[in-house]
């Protein structure tokens, strides 16, 4: 009896199994699942409790940083850069080195196309044509008997290997280039070599640059200036300019729906004008009812608006209340020049630990198997540290921002952000930082190696069917890992986030960004597509007009406008400083929109939990919020 109720027992449904609370794989199965509830620890902020996260992942870091300065100093230790940055005469003998170390200069006899592979070592740079060459005796050059003047009046192109003698100048203490400010025949002939060695044009420009240094501090003051301006402008009209924005959108478009209507009525109006006119009917209907959904749509998302334009107001807030943020990135950015600046060395000595060797055409170096992995091992790693570099910078700006948010309308608002954000990064969270950015830079090297085969591919003169398939496979192989890196940094943002927030390792911060934004969709998007229009709209507007301030003060004043030989560099150089500054303050506003909107929901669900009004949000988002909750509105409204 007992086996037949046992039988008979009601079994669990497929959904109520799913969602047992007792196993934790299966409830991720389930379509409905949006994450466990929030940590009540971090009601009042970022966890102070914090703990090591990912320490296993730091110590693989540590070892591999090791490893890699100490592959570096291998490099510096047996690698000779002389090997590459002097140059080789035709028979594979390289000027300034060794038996040929009073031969510093690399001359070309005959320098017109097809014939640079037909070159010698000399002393020095012949200034004349009757100039004497001392050289470096080869199997090619068995003397030094050089004459070049007899043939002047001649084309060079019927004489061959001719053993020129000519105007040069020396170039980098390695190159004998021609001179030719004296014979026209000789410019003509030697124009390709001019276009490639005359650098006196640069020279100007740099100089342009030295004499109208005043002006870049100039522009640098008006791009903060400006920047300041941009954000000050976003606090009071952003509201009024998104609106006005949505609303000629939809005028516009309903304006050219018309235009279309009235062409197809009155100007197609004979019988052989039929299929036109049912074209531009049709094409107007279109329009029309696109218009429709976008204003359905904006009906629908004016609320979720709402909030973004609040979250941007708000970051503005934490820039005018930690102003100092602004000198995180170009800390970050000077460690990174320097870092970059020992890789390239690294590199150099490392690419030079090889042999020469010698062939019919000219010499190249070879190296062994170790020398090859290490230079690889080297260039893995300079994704590694950078894109951690980038993490640390990110990580610190977020936790700041964080800090900054629980902390308005307490006690707790003298502590500093910055520095506690700094700290926080280093004593805790270094692993889960190099484990964010150590996806991110295998990625990079999977884009890296996939164009590098591309291009190999696409090199060769074959015409194969096979290679243009491969080359195919490779370009969509690139843009799945196209995808794959937008996807890992958005997800390495917003995990930066959850960990400045509630100290948890990588792993388990990317799955709660994952929810969160999964429960918050749609707020998510909004506020990608409107902030990211007004980024990058600043970004260009504190870059164009910093640009025409700098560019309008050196040819109107004559102090500049006289002493440089064009405006053409100071410019390219105040658009590109403009450039940076507009990307610092804009990267930095946008990480705090980011970071914004995840503390506004998560104080959001606390709020909804204890039905309370939220006691850490800036005053913009306390009226927003309390604009939400309030019941009279709510009973009014439909959607918006």
């Amino acid at each position: 009896m007992g086996n037949k109720n046992s039988e008979n027992k009601t079994q669990p449904t497929r959904n109520e199994y799913l969602l047992d609370s007792k196993s934790q794989y299966n409830k991720h199965l389930d379509p409905n699942y949006t994450g466990e509830p929030i940590d009540d620890s971090i009601y009042y902020g970022p966890t102070y409790n914090r703990k090591c996260t990912d320490f296993l992942f730091l110590f693989l870091f540590i070892a591999f940083l090791l490893a890699w300065i100490i592959i570096g100093f291998y490099g510096f230790a047996h690698g000779d850069p002389d090997l590459l940055t002097h140059p080789y005469d035709s028979s594979g003998n390289q000027c300034g080195i060794g038996s040929a170390s009073d031969y510093k200069y690399l001359y070309y006899p005959f320098p017109l196309s097809g014939y640079f592979n037909y070159s010698v070592c000399i002393k020095d740079c012949p200034d004349s044509y009757e100039y004497n060459i001392t050289c470096y005796k080869t199997h090619i050059f068995k003397d030094c008997i050089f004459g070049f003047e007899e043939y002047s009046n001649e084309p060079l192109s019927e004489y061959g290997y001719i053993r020129g003698v000519y105007p040069t100048t020396g170039y980098f203490s390695r190159f004998c280039f021609p001179d030719t400010s004296n014979r026209k025949w000789l410019f003509d002939s030697y124009d390709e070599v001019r276009d490639t060695s005359d650098y006196q044009i640069l020279i100007k420009w740099f100089s342009d640059v030295i004499v109208t240094w005043p002006v870049i501090g100039i522009v640098v003051a008006v791009a903060f200036g400006f920047a300041f301006i941009y954000l000050i402008f976003l606090r009071y009209f952003i509201g009024i300019v998104v609106w006005l924005s949505i609303l000629g959108v939809f005028s516009a478009l309903l304006i050219f729906a018309a235009l279309i209507q009235w062409t197809a009525t009155n100007k197609y109006q004979d019988d052989t004008d039929k299929e036109t006119r049912k074209t531009l009917w049709a094409f107007s209907a279109f329009l029309y009812a696109f218009d429709a959904l976008f204003l359905i749509y904006i009906v629908f998302m004016c609320n979720r608006i709402r909030l973004a334009i609040a979250i941007m107001k708000t970051s503005t807030l934490f820039l005018k209340d930690v102003w100092y943020a602004i000198f995180v990135p170009p800390l970050f950015f000077a460690i990174t020049v320097v870092f970059y600046i020992y890789w390239v060395c690294a590199i150099l000595y490392l690419y030079s630990d090889g042999k020469i060797k010698k062939n019919s055409e000219s010499p190249y170096l070879s190296w062994n198997g170790d020398s090859r992995n290490a230079i690889v091992f080297e260039f893995f790693g300079m994704l590694w540290v950078n894109t951690f570099i980038v993490a640390l910078n990110n990580f610190i700006l977020s936790s700041a921002v964080c800090i900054w948010y629980f902390s308005q309308n307490t006690d707790s608002r003298a502590q500093t952000p910055i520095s506690t954000s700094f700290y926080r990064a280093f004593r805790y969270h270094q692993g889960s930082l190099a484990f964010g950015s150590f996806l991110l830079a295998i990625i990079w090297a999977i884009k890296i190696v996939l164009k590098v085969l591309k291009a190999v591919l696409k090199s060769t003169q074959t015409k194969q069917k096979e290679n243009k398939l491969i080359v195919l496979a490779i370009s969509c192989l690139i843009c799945y890992a196209n995808c794959f890196e937008r996807f890992a940094k958005f997800i390495n943002k917003n995990a930066y986030i959850q960990i400045a927030i509630q100290s948890t390792s990588f792993c388990k911060a990317a799955r709660d960004a994952y929810f969160l934004i999964l429960r918050n969709a749609a707020r998510f998007l909004t506020l990608g597509t409107i902030g990211g229009i007004f980024m990058v709209l600043g970004k260009w507007v504190i870059t164009i007009f910093t640009t025409w301030v700098g560019y309008m003060i050196i040819t109107n004043n004559s102090k500049w406008n006289d002493k440089i030989y064009s405006p053409v560099f100071p410019t390219i150089v105040f658009l590109f400083i403009s450039y940076i500054i507009a990307s610092l303050f804009i990267g930095i506003y946008e990480t705090a929109c980011d970071c914004l909107l995840q503390c506004f929901l998560i104080d959001e669900e606390f709020s909804n939990k204890k039905q309370r009004a939220p006691e850490h949000a800036p005053e913009l988002l306390v009226a927003f919020m309390n604009r939400e909750r309030d019941p009279g509105r709510a009973s009014k409204r439909c959607c918006c």
